[in-house]
């Protein structure tokens, strides 16, 4: 992978997004690249593109739209972690580098504790829901196993216990 050129990894992701796309990509490739530049392209032409034929250059905004991709990144080398930015991120950094270097200094600093303060938030949010929906679950087994046999205090006795009849129904 590392030794592809630019060529040989535009064909790759072609593939790739073909594979997931299924039945229909060469259809839906052909239709996105026909009537631009006056030429009708075939679905035996978007065949050999998704199989590896070289795609030219002229037709890679078209691939690339139909991909939702911005054309430098169907040819970016992996592992470049460089990618284009869209309309929105430009303006901020246009604003952002308007700054003085220290004032962005602390911009970044603040933004680095918002979004860790979100991630521990949502991570605290997982915890509380698995919580309550293991709690939940519990009532319902307990409610279940009432009705067949007196009522199991230990959660953990209790999960292997329904666990064990599911087992047996199968």
């Amino acid at each position: 992978m590392a030794d592809q050129n630019a060529e040989e990894r535009v064909s790759l992701r072609i593939k790739q997004w073909a594979k997931q796309y299924g039945h229909g990509a060469g259809k839906a490739l052909a239709r996105a690249v026909s009537g631009r530049f006056g030429e009708e392209m075939s679905e035996q032409w978007a065949s050999g593109i998704i199989a590896g034929a070289p795609l030219r250059l002229k037709h890679l905004d078209a691939v690339a739209e139909l991909l939702g991709v911005p054309p430098g990144d169907l040819i970016r080398r992996n592992g470049d972690h460089y990618l284009e930015v869209i309309p929105s991120e430009m303006a901020f950094l246009a604003h952002l580098r308007t700054l003085p270097n220290a004032v962005r200094q602390h911009l970044s600093i603040a933004l680095d504790y918002i979004f860790a303060f979100q991630s521990q938030a949502l991570e605290a949010q997982k915890t509380t829901v698995d919580r309550r929906t293991k709690g939940a679950r519990l009532l319902r087994l307990q409610e279940k196993s009432r009705a067949a046999a007196p009522p199991i205090r230990d959660p953990d006795r209790l999960l292997d216990t329904y666990e064990a009849l599911a087992r047996a129904r199968k």
